[in-house]
This record gives C-alpha cells, sequence and structure tokens, in this order.
C-alpha cells in the first residue's frame, strides 16, 4: 500500500486528464469517472494513494466525436492510442516508459459503454456482465470532487461502486500500468481501509437529517485536511 508514483509522475497524469477533460468539455463528449478513480474519489476525493492510472467511462456512440475531441492535441505531444476491441489511452509522448509499447505512461484509461433500455455495460466482452449498471443508478450524471477538480460522476455512485468493490476495504494494486506487468512488490492484499486511516487521507461522512445533504471530511486521522457539502441526487 505504499504510493508507486512521484510527486512529479502524478502532476503529469493530472495534466494529461485536465487535457482530456477539457477537450471533451470544448467538444461535449460525455464522460465520467469509472473503475479505480470513481472509488479514489468516492474514497479520498483523490486518485487511490497507491494507484497509477485514471480510468473514465465513454458512450461508445461518442467514439467519432472523442476522437475529433482529442486530435487538435496530437501538435502538442497529447496522443490518442485507438485499439480495435481494447480500451483507448490518451498520453503525453514524450515520456520515456513503455517504450516496447505502442502507447506511454502516464495515461488516462478511455472505456466504452454500450446501453438498452435499462442497462449501460462495458463494451468489452470480458467486463460486459460484471460491469453493467442501472441506468437509473447512473443518469443523470451529477459531480464530486476528484483532485481539486469536481467532475462527472453517476448519481448513485455508493450503488455503482458497491457492485464491483467494497469501499471499506482496501486493495493493494493488482497491475503496474508504468510497465503493463503484474506488480513486483509482492502478493496483492485486502485489509480493512481503517488500518490506513492514520496514513493517507480518506473521506468521512455525515448526512444530514432529512438525508438529501452529505458533508465529506477529508481526514488523515484526527485532521481534517477539507471538507465539501454535497446534494444527494438519486
Amino acid at each position: 500500500f505504499r504510493p508507486i508514483i512521484t510527486v512529479e509522475e502524478k502532476k503529469l497524469l493530472l495534466l494529461v486528464f485536465q487535457k482530456f477533460v477539457r477537450a471533451c468539455k470544448d467538444f461535449n463528449v460525455t464522460f465520467f469517472l469509472y473503475g479505480g478513480t470513481l472509488l479514489g474519489s468516492f474514497r479520498h476525493h483523490d486518485l487511490i494513494p497507491w494507484d497509477d492510472d485514471i480510468d473514465v467511462f465513454v458512450p461508445a456512440r461518442e467514439k467519432h466525436i472523442l476522437r475529433r475531441a482529442l486530435s487538435p492535441l496530437n501538435y502538442t505531444g497529447y496522443l490518442l492510442y485507438q485499439p480495435l476491441d481494447k480500451p483507448w489511452k490518451f498520453y503525453w509522448n514524450k515520456t520515456k516508459t513503455l517504450l516496447h509499447k505502442p502507447f506511454r505512461w502516464p495515461y488516462v484509461d478511455i472505456f466504452f459503454y454500450e446501453d438498452n433500455a435499462t442497462h449501460i455495460f462495458d463494451q468489452q466482452i470480458e467486463y460486459r456482465a460484471s460491469f453493467a449498471y442501472r441506468k437509473v443508478d447512473v443518469f443523470p450524471l451529477t459531480v464530486r470532487p476528484f483532485a481539486g477538480a469536481f467532475l462527472p460522476v453517476p448519481c448513485n455512485t455508493d450503488r455503482v461502486l458497491r457492485q464491483n468493490y467494497s469501499p471499506n476495504l482496501c486493495s493493494s494494486q493488482r497491475f503496474s500500468h508504468r510497465t503493463e506487468t503484474l506488480p513486483a512488490w509482492g502478493p496483492h492484499l485486502i485489509i480493512p481501509c481503517k488500518r490506513l486511516h492514520d496514513v493517507y487521507p480518506f473521506v468521512h461522512r455525515q448526512w444530514s437529517h432529512t438525508g438529501n445533504l452529505v458533508t465529506e471530511e477529508v481526514k488523515i486521522g484526527a485532521t481534517t485536511f477539507h471538507s465539501v457539502q454535497l446534494h444527494v441526487h438519486c
């Protein structure tokens, strides 16, 4: 559960993500935080402290718009890797990582979803069944804190997350995106997150008596770093 990226590497990752977010807003591309990044927002208001990439979910029908939104950034070194049957990756090509791959790290992992009348689901066949969510839990999208910004998330983030994760259990990194390999720092571990409350920032929640407002405080141990009030939308 040690941080696996440096402060400078995290700054670069967030800069790449900032470019992605701005382009999506300029071209009205729908996206929201997904996977470990959504869990990081919910539990830390930031990346999971031992994570090393950013995951987003985009409608598959908007692929062509996303491609058009990101293509002007090619001239400044921000490129889009677009495999046919895997997540796309948006990255800065000036880094010296993953030189044996057609992309570089750090990157934004772009997953795509399809939908039917009631659900959205990951476009990848192997994830379609386990990463499927009720539309009433996802839409309308709302925003919540992530790395100093307020970014789109499912309206019922808690319910969406609990389909695939236990927010109260902390899982060590299963995969190193820096090297695109299994991590070299030992076996995968799952522990109660409360064992890390004195080490890393965690979100603590208090609901209003009406249940439609929640105060989220980010604390390490007994020290509060910031707090926000969020409306409960669904």
